[in-house]
């Protein structure tokens, strides 16, 4: 298992460390904390945090060079917070898709809010880490347009969790990596004297195999990897995953990383939802097949967010309120995801 530890004081990430029991009153941060807020009905709290507020070399976007580099990936983090009193279960991370912004800091909208609602619900912490995502792992400027690279997208993904120069195909800096910038948030949080649930962070870097993680489309991809290579503890995909292959030492019909031989901590607790109209639907199963994981799907004939705004079958698996309990199922609980119909 892999672990990571950049440079936060130590002292920094062990404040407040300890976690509260599972029969303690939860207690939300101060929404002053927030760069901005939102209140749900129930009392749910959303927290926006601007990344270049926690370390100065962090970027909240891409770059300015074109409309599409300000407008697209990275944003704001935000963080969930079960409503006052709430019996609080866990620590769920999530990792939005390419394009995504977990806030966008452009029109103040927090992204998946029926998602993130829905985690509030059963009783977990959410921790959206808005990261290094302006392009598709398997578009051309990425793993797509280089086959020549050995490992590419594993290198890519991994480069994009950790911020270590692993890959010529992307440059991630370690402030623009999810993991850094997971650690960070979570010090700040503790900072404030607020006390997550589970230990989210040790002495040897993220607790892994604390947390729940997941994702949408890419970020599905990033949560697998996190499970594989890093010990994730339980895994919900959601539209994901296909990796392109590379041509070292010979094409394949999949990435590298997907089929190599490091074992997976528990494949019982790895979930993946989709559409069968989704676009990839049939490399997404392709993929699970190959892995031997559980997944279920569902025709997203019909298919509106929260506000009744048609979406697409991809985005339907993360944000269609209809399809809730299946979520539930996947992302939050440990029960036997075969047996759904």
């Amino acid at each position: 298992m892999k672990t990571f530890l950049p440079f936060i004081a130590a002292a920094a990430l062990m404040q407040g460390c300890g976690s509260n029991s599972s029969a303690d009153a939860f207690h939300q941060p101060s929404a002053a904390l927030c760069d901005a807020s939102k209140s749900l009905g129930d009392g749910t709290l959303l927290c926006a945090v601007r990344p270049s507020r926690l370390n100065p070399a962090a970027r909240d976007q891409f770059g300015t060079a074109t409309l599409l580099d300000q407008r697209l990936g990275f944003g704001y983090h935000s963080a969930v917070f079960p409503p006052e009193g709430s019996s609080v279960k866990g620590v769920y991370v999530h990792m939005v898709g390419t394009f995504g912004r977990p806030y966008n800091q452009e029109n103040g909208a927090f992204s998946s809010e029926t998602f993130m609602h829905e985690a509030a619900q059963n009783g977990f912490v959410v921790l959206n880490v808005a990261y290094h995502n302006r392009y598709l792992v398997n578009g051309t400027t990425e793993c797509g347009g280089h086959p020549e690279v050995n490992n590419c997208a594993g290198k890519v993904r991994e480069e994009k969790l950790t911020g270590e120069d692993l890959s010529t195909v992307v440059d991630v800096p370690a402030a623009d990596a999810v993991i850094p910038r997971l650690l960070r948030l979570v010090a700040y949080f503790e900072a404030s004297g607020f006390h997550f649930p589970v230990t989210v962070v040790g002495t040897d870097g993220v607790a892994w195999e604390n947390l729940y993680a997941g994702g949408h489309s890419q970020g599905a991809g990033q949560a697998l990897y996190l499970s594989k290579y890093f010990g994730a503890g339980h895994v919900c995909m959601l539209a994901g995953i296909y990796d392109v292959p590379d041509d070292v030492p010979a094409a394949g019909t999949v990435a590298d990383w997907i089929t190599d031989t490091s074992p997976f901590a528990d494949p019982a607790r790895i979930r993946a939802i989709t559409a069968t109209d989704d676009p990839s639907y049939s490399d997404f199963v392709y993929t699970y097949g190959q892995l031997g994981l559980q997944w279920k799907s569902f025709y997203a004939a019909t298919y509106h967010d929260a506000e009744g705004t048609a979406i697409g079958a991809h985005e339907a698996a993360v944000d269609d309120p209809v399809y809730a309990p299946l979520r539930q199922r996947a992302c939050f609980e440990t029960d036997s995801f075969e047996d759904l119909p």
